[in-house]
C-alpha cells in the first residue's frame, strides 16, 4: 500500500462518491458509485436499483376489504327496501284473500263463525290493513288468522310479508338483531319470500358476514329475477373476496337497472381498477362517486392510484391529501402520500408522511404491520437522499431488525454506514445482505466494504496484520464475485485495486486490464490500470495509461499527480516539472507533495 500510505495523513478521512454513468458498462446493476479514495485511486460501490429508485406504493398490493362509509350502506339499504316492498306487492298474487274493511269487520259476528271461516275473515281484514300500509294492525289481525287456523296458506304469506316489512323497518332503525328475527319469522312461514332473503341479506351485509349476505342474495334472485336491487350488494361483495369478473358481471347489471350511487360507482371504480386496463373509466368511476359523496377517504385513495398509473403523479398526491384531511389516522394514504413525495424529490415532505404512518399505525392487521415496517425502511431511504445519514441510520436500525428478508435493504444500511466510517457494522450488514442474495453484486459490495475498512485502519496507523486481513477478505469476497459473474466490471476493478495493495500486481493487472476492455473510456479502471503499472516500475505504460485518462478528463488532478510521479521515476523530469505546474493550478497540496517527492529523490 506504499503510494495509499504516502498520503494518508495529508488529507481527511472519508470518501467522496459520485454516480457513474453506465452506458459503457455492460453489468446488471442500475447504479454504480465510484468511491474516491484520499490517494485518488477508486474502488466501486454497486446499488441493485438506483439509488433514488421510485419508491412502490401500498395501494397497489393492498388486499384488505375496501371501506363502505355508514351513509352509503344505508343508501343501499333503502334500494333494496324499496325493491323488496315493490316485488312484495306484485307477489301478492299469490294470495287468495278476499279484503274486510273495517267497518265490514265490526258486523260480522265472529264467535258465530268457524275458525276457519273466522281466520279468513281476519286475513280479509289484514289485508285491507296491508294495503293502507298500517304494519302495526296488519301484522295483529294476519297473527289472529294464523292462530285460529294454521292451514291458512294465504293468511301465513300475508303475515311473512308484513315481518318483511317490519323487519325492513328495524333494519333502516339499525336494529339489526331485531330486524333477523323478523325475516326469521316471515321465511319459517313463506320460504318463498324473496324480499325476506333480500332483507336478511341486508343483515349479513351490515355485520360484514359476507358469505351469508351473499347466500341470502342469490337466493333472492333465484326466487324472483326482479330482486335487481341485490346486484350491486353482490357485486360489493364478489369485489372484496376478489373475484372480479363476478363482480364486474353483477355490478354492470345493477347499473344498467338504473342502479346509481356512490357506493356503487366506488365499487365500479374498484373493479375497473383490479381490472388493470380501464384505469379511465375508473377514473370515471370513482369522480362520480366523489361527486355524489365527497367524504369517503378510500374512493380519494383508490382515484390517487388510478391517476398514478394514468402517468399523473402530481394529481395522485393531491387526492392522497385529501384522504388525510378526511380521516388523519388513514395509515395506507400517509404511506403511499410518502412514496409520491419521495418520488417527486420532495424528501422532507416524504419524510413528514412517513413519520405520520408509522405513529397511527397500530398493527391491526398482517397488512398493516408490514406496511409499518416498510415505512421505516423509506424513512430511511429519505433520510439517505436527503443526506441526513444518522437518522437514516437511526431507521435502517429498526427497519433491519424488523425485515430480515430484503437484501437491498442490508445493502443500503450498509452504504450509509460506511459513509459515516462505521466499517465494522457495515460489513455486518453487506454479509448479511450476501447470504441473502448470493451473487456478484452482494459479493462485489462486501469487498468494496472490507477494502474501504482497511483504507480506514491505514489512516490510522493499525497494525499492518489487522489492515491486510481486511485486504484478504476483501479478495476472497471479490474472487466469489467474479466467479458468479466474470465479466462483472465492477468487481474486476475492486479486485485489481485489492490486489495492488496485497502486492499482487500480476494478477491485478490482469483483472484491471479485462476490467478496462470490458468498459472502455470508464476512469476509474483506466486510473487504476495506470496506478499498477506505476507500482511495478513499469513507467512508460504508465505515463501512456494517465495520458490516456487525461484525454477523457483534461483537469483530473489525480491522473494528473501520478503522471508527474511516473515522469519523475522514468527520468523524465522536466516533463514531470511541466504536469507538477498543471497540478498546482488544480490542487496546491498535491504539488508540494510532489515536490517533496523530487526532493527526496535528489537526497
Amino acid at each position: 500500500m506504499f503510494l495509499r500510505k504516502q498520503l494518508q495523513k495529508t488529507f481527511l478521512v472519508g470518501f467522496i462518491v459520485w454516480t457513474l454513468l453506465l452506458s459503457a458498462i455492460p453489468v446488471k446493476a442500475q447504479d454504480i458509485v465510484a468511491v474516491s479514495s484520499i490517494t485518488g485511486g477508486s474502488s466501486v460501490f454497486v446499488f441493485r436499483k438506483p439509488r433514488a429508485a421510485k419508491q412502490n406504493s401500498f395501494v397497489a398490493r393492498k388486499s384488505s376489504k375496501a371501506k363502505r362509509t355508514s351513509s352509503q350502506r344505508k343508501a343501499t339499504v333503502r334500494k333494496v327496501v324499496s325493491n323488496s316492498r315493490t316485488v312484495a306487492r306484485s307477489n301478492r298474487t299469490r294470495r287468495d284473500i278476499d279484503k274486510v274493511t273495517p267497518q265490514a269487520f265490526a258486523q260480522i259476528e265472529i264467535k258465530r263463525k268457524s275458525p276457519e271461516e273466522a281466520s279468513k275473515i281476519f286475513a280479509g281484514l289484514a289485508e285491507y290493513y296491508l294495503d293502507q300500509e298500517d304494519d302495526d294492525k296488519a301484522v295483529l289481525a294476519y297473527e289472529e288468522a294464523v292462530k285460529l287456523d294454521d292451514a291458512n296458506k294465504d293468511a301465513k304469506l300475508g303475515l311473512s310479508e308484513v315481518y318483511t316489512r317490519m323487519g325492513d323497518e328495524a333494519l333502516e332503525a339499525d336494529e339489526f338483531e331485531k330486524a333477523k328475527r323478523y325475516y326469521d319469522e316471515a321465511i319459517k312461514l313463506d320460504d318463498k319470500n324473496s324480499s325476506a332473503y333480500a332483507g336478511r341479506g341486508q343483515y349479513f351485509d351490515q355485520s360484514d358476514n359476507d358469505d351469508e349476505a351473499k347466500a341470502e342474495y342469490l337466493k333472492a334472485l333465484s326466487i324472483d329475477p326482479e330482486m335487481t336491487q341485490v346486484k350491486a350488494p353482490l357485486g360489493i361483495l364478489y369485489f372484496q373476496e376478489g373475484e372480479i369478473a363476478k363482480a364486474d358481471e353483477y355490478m354492470t347489471a345493477a347499473l344498467k337497472g338504473g342502479e346509481d350511487n356512490a357506493e356503487t360507482q366506488y365499487f365500479l371504480g374498484l373493479i375497473r381498477y383490479k381490472q388493470g386496463n380501464r384505469d379511465v373509466e375508473a377514473e370515471t368511476a370513482l369522480r362520480k362517486s366523489i361527486a355524489i359523496d365527497d367524504t369517503n377517504e378510500d374512493a380519494h385513495y383508490y382515484l390517487g392510484a388510478v391517476l398514478n398509473r394514468l402517468g399523473r403523479p402530481v394529481d395522485a398526491i393531491t387526492e392522497f391529501e385529501k384522504s388525510t384531511k378526511i380521516d388523519v389516522q388513514y395509515v395506507p394514504a400517509w404511506f403511499d402520500l410518502g412514496v409520491g413525495y419521495y418520488n417527486q424529490e420532495r424528501y422532507d415532505d416524504s419524510i413528514n408522511a412517513f413519520k405520520q404512518s408509522v405513529k397511527f399505525n397500530s398493527n391491526r392487521t398482517d397488512e398493516l404491520k408490514k406496511l409499518f415496517e416498510e415505512a421505516y425502511a423509506n424513512l430511511a431511504d429519505a433520510y439517505r437522499q436527503k443526506g441526513d445519514l444518522d437518522q437514516a441510520i437511526n431507521s435502517y436500525r429498526i427497519a433491519t431488525a424488523k425485515i430480515t428478508d430484503d437484501s437491498d435493504l442490508y445493502t443500503n444500511y450498509g452504504f450509509v454506514l460506511g459513509q459515516k466510517n462505521k466499517w465494522n457494522p457495515a460489513i455486518e450488514n453487506f454479509d448479511k445482505a450476501a447470504k441473502l442474495q448470493p451473487d456478484a453484486i452482494s459479493y462485489a459490495n462486501l469487498g468494496w466494504a472490507y477494502f474501504q475498512r482497511a483504507l480506514y485502519d491505514g489512516e490510522f496507523n493499525q497494525p499492518k496484520s489487522r489492515i491486510d486481513a481486511s485486504l484478504r477478505e476483501a479478495k476472497a469476497a471479490l474472487v466469489k464475485s467474479v466467479s458468479f459473474d466474470g465479466n462483472f466490471v465492477a468487481a474486476l476493478l475492486n479486485l485489481g485495486v485489492v490486489l495492488n495493495d496485497l502486492g499482487e500486481h500480476q494478477e491485478a493487472e490482469k483483472a484491471l486490464e479485462k476490467a478496462n476492455s470490458l468498459s472502455k473510456d470508464w476512469l476509474p479502471a483506466m486510473s487504476e490500470v495506470g496506478i499498477s503499472y506505476l507500482k511495478q516500475g513499469r513507467y512508460d505504460q504508465a505515463v501512456k495509461q494517465f495520458k490516456k485518462v487525461l484525454d477523457k478528463d483534461k483537469d483530473n488532478v489525480w491522473a494528473l499527480y501520478y503522471l508527474s510521479e511516473a515522469q519523475f521515476r522514468n527520468g523524465k523530469t522536466d516533463d514531470a516539472r511541466k504536469t507538477q505546474k498543471q497540478v498546482r493550478q488544480l490542487n496546491s497540496k498535491l504539488a508540494d507533495r510532489l515536490e517533496t517527492l523530487f526532493r527526496s529523490a535528489r537526497t
